[in-house]
Protein backbone atom coordinates (compact mmCIF):
# COMPACT_ATOMS: atom_id res chain seq x y z
CA UNK A 1 0.00 0.00 0.00
CA UNK A 2 1.87 3.15 -0.84
CA UNK A 3 0.82 5.80 1.39
CA UNK A 4 0.35 9.80 1.02
CA UNK A 5 2.33 12.00 4.15
CA UNK A 6 0.45 15.27 3.41
CA UNK A 7 -3.39 16.63 2.50
CA UNK A 8 -4.92 13.92 0.09
CA UNK A 9 -7.76 15.38 -1.97
CA UNK A 10 -9.83 12.71 -2.64
CA UNK A 11 -11.72 12.01 -6.24
CA UNK A 12 -13.99 14.27 -7.32
CA UNK A 13 -17.68 12.77 -6.30
CA UNK A 14 -19.64 12.29 -9.10
CA UNK A 15 -22.51 15.12 -9.84
CA UNK A 16 -20.72 17.19 -7.15
CA UNK A 17 -20.92 20.70 -9.67
CA UNK A 18 -24.75 20.36 -10.04
CA UNK A 19 -25.11 20.14 -6.38
CA UNK A 20 -22.95 23.01 -5.45
CA UNK A 21 -24.52 25.11 -8.48
CA UNK A 22 -28.22 24.04 -7.15
CA UNK A 23 -26.89 25.06 -3.53
CA UNK A 24 -25.69 28.55 -4.71
CA UNK A 25 -29.45 29.00 -6.64
CA UNK A 26 -31.02 28.35 -3.69
CA UNK A 27 -29.52 30.71 -1.20
CA UNK A 28 -30.28 33.00 -3.76
CA UNK A 29 -27.67 33.79 -6.19
CA UNK A 30 -28.71 34.18 -9.92
CA UNK A 31 -27.38 32.06 -12.55
CA UNK A 32 -24.69 33.34 -13.91
CA UNK A 33 -23.02 34.17 -10.40
CA UNK A 34 -23.74 30.54 -9.12
CA UNK A 35 -22.09 28.92 -12.09
CA UNK A 36 -18.94 31.43 -11.95
CA UNK A 37 -19.03 30.31 -8.31
CA UNK A 38 -19.24 26.78 -8.99
CA UNK A 39 -16.64 26.74 -11.86
CA UNK A 40 -13.94 28.17 -9.64
CA UNK A 41 -14.82 24.90 -6.83
CA UNK A 42 -14.84 22.47 -9.30
CA UNK A 43 -11.39 24.31 -10.82
CA UNK A 44 -10.06 23.93 -7.12
CA UNK A 45 -11.12 20.66 -6.55
CA UNK A 46 -9.63 18.99 -9.91
CA UNK A 47 -6.68 21.07 -10.28
CA UNK A 48 -5.41 22.02 -6.87
CA UNK A 49 -5.66 26.23 -7.66
CA UNK A 50 -5.13 27.32 -4.43
CA UNK A 51 -2.07 25.29 -3.45
CA UNK A 52 -0.28 24.88 -6.74
CA UNK A 53 0.10 26.79 -9.59
CA UNK A 54 -2.54 24.79 -11.85
CA UNK A 55 -5.68 26.24 -12.97
CA UNK A 56 -5.94 23.31 -16.04
CA UNK A 57 -4.60 19.82 -16.88
CA UNK A 58 -1.63 21.53 -18.94
CA UNK A 59 -0.35 22.84 -15.89
CA UNK A 60 -1.39 20.54 -13.37
CA UNK A 61 0.52 18.13 -15.31
CA UNK A 62 3.44 20.06 -15.15
CA UNK A 63 3.21 20.47 -11.24
CA UNK A 64 2.32 17.26 -9.92
CA UNK A 65 3.76 13.77 -10.28
CA UNK A 66 1.27 10.43 -10.35
CA UNK A 67 1.86 7.37 -9.20
CA UNK A 68 -0.78 3.99 -8.20
CA UNK A 69 -2.27 4.31 -4.77
CA UNK A 70 -2.46 0.91 -4.24
CA UNK A 71 0.39 -1.00 -6.01
CA UNK A 72 0.71 -3.57 -3.63
CA UNK A 73 -3.33 -4.69 -3.65
CA UNK A 74 -4.19 -6.98 -6.71
CA UNK A 75 -7.68 -5.45 -6.24
CA UNK A 76 -7.25 -2.33 -5.96
CA UNK A 77 -4.09 -1.56 -8.39
CA UNK A 78 -4.38 0.35 -11.52
CA UNK A 79 -7.72 1.65 -10.32
CA UNK A 80 -6.57 5.18 -8.40
CA UNK A 81 -4.25 7.25 -9.12
CA UNK A 82 -2.37 9.57 -6.85
CA UNK A 83 -0.89 12.62 -8.28
CA UNK A 84 1.69 14.10 -5.92
CA UNK A 85 2.14 18.05 -6.52
CA UNK A 86 5.04 20.64 -4.44
CA UNK A 87 2.89 23.52 -2.68
CA UNK A 88 3.51 27.22 -4.63
CA UNK A 89 5.45 29.37 -2.67
CA UNK A 90 3.68 31.36 0.04
CA UNK A 91 1.98 28.06 0.81
CA UNK A 92 3.75 26.67 3.35
CA UNK A 93 6.55 25.83 0.37
CA UNK A 94 8.96 29.49 0.92
CA UNK A 95 11.95 27.36 2.96
CA UNK A 96 10.28 23.77 1.99
CA UNK A 97 12.51 20.10 2.34
CA UNK A 98 10.45 18.42 -0.36
CA UNK A 99 10.52 15.26 2.42
CA UNK A 100 8.05 17.38 4.83
CA UNK A 101 4.24 16.71 4.19
CA UNK A 102 3.80 20.27 4.42
CA UNK A 103 5.02 21.02 1.23
CA UNK A 104 3.21 18.77 -0.87
CA UNK A 105 -0.25 17.93 -1.81
CA UNK A 106 -2.03 15.15 -3.14
CA UNK A 107 -4.79 14.41 -5.90
CA UNK A 108 -7.07 10.94 -5.99
CA UNK A 109 -8.46 10.48 -9.30
CA UNK A 110 -10.89 7.37 -9.78
CA UNK A 111 -9.59 5.71 -13.14
CA UNK A 112 -12.21 2.38 -12.92
CA UNK A 113 -14.96 1.89 -11.06
CA UNK A 114 -17.25 -0.77 -10.17
CA UNK A 115 -18.62 -1.46 -14.06
CA UNK A 116 -16.87 1.29 -16.30
CA UNK A 117 -13.55 2.65 -16.83
CA UNK A 118 -11.41 6.04 -17.64
CA UNK A 119 -8.36 3.78 -18.61
CA UNK A 120 -9.86 4.73 -22.93
CA UNK A 121 -9.63 7.95 -22.29
CA UNK A 122 -6.11 8.06 -21.07
CA UNK A 123 -3.91 5.36 -19.89
CA UNK A 124 -3.24 5.24 -16.05
CA UNK A 125 -0.81 7.91 -14.91
CA UNK A 126 0.01 9.37 -18.28
CA UNK A 127 -0.58 12.61 -19.05
CA UNK A 128 -1.76 12.76 -22.30
CA UNK A 129 -4.99 11.93 -23.94
CA UNK A 130 -5.60 9.04 -26.43
CA UNK A 131 -6.17 9.98 -29.79
CA UNK A 132 -9.41 11.87 -30.39
CA UNK A 133 -9.75 13.35 -26.85
CA UNK A 134 -8.50 16.56 -25.41
CA UNK A 135 -7.72 17.74 -22.19
CA UNK A 136 -10.58 18.50 -19.74
CA UNK A 137 -12.67 22.18 -20.33
CA UNK A 138 -15.74 23.10 -18.59
CA UNK A 139 -18.97 21.64 -19.59
CA UNK A 140 -21.78 23.71 -18.20
CA UNK A 141 -24.93 21.12 -18.70
CA UNK A 142 -22.85 19.04 -16.75
CA UNK A 143 -21.15 21.58 -14.13
CA UNK A 144 -17.95 19.29 -14.39
CA UNK A 145 -14.72 19.86 -15.98
CA UNK A 146 -14.67 17.06 -18.78
CA UNK A 147 -12.30 15.85 -21.58
CA UNK A 148 -13.15 17.23 -25.09
CA UNK A 149 -14.50 14.58 -27.18
CA UNK A 150 -13.31 15.82 -30.97
CA UNK A 151 -15.43 13.36 -33.03
CA UNK A 152 -18.36 14.02 -31.24
CA UNK A 153 -20.48 17.11 -32.94
CA UNK A 154 -23.43 17.13 -30.27
CA UNK A 155 -21.46 17.91 -27.36
CA UNK A 156 -22.61 14.41 -25.76
CA UNK A 157 -20.50 12.40 -23.39
CA UNK A 158 -19.75 8.60 -23.08
CA UNK A 159 -21.11 7.30 -19.43
CA UNK A 160 -17.73 6.98 -18.54
CA UNK A 161 -16.46 10.35 -18.86
CA UNK A 162 -15.69 11.55 -15.36
CA UNK A 163 -13.30 8.79 -15.08
CA UNK A 164 -10.13 10.77 -16.70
Amino acid sequence: HASATGLVVRSTPEGLGAKLFDDYRADGLGEELAEDITKARIREYEFLTEHVNATDWESFIGECCCRDQYPDDEELANRTELWTCRKKPGDAAEECDPTRDDCVIHKQRQRVGESKSGLTLRRFCDREFAAGVADPVWVSTEKAFAPKFENVSDGSLPAHWELW
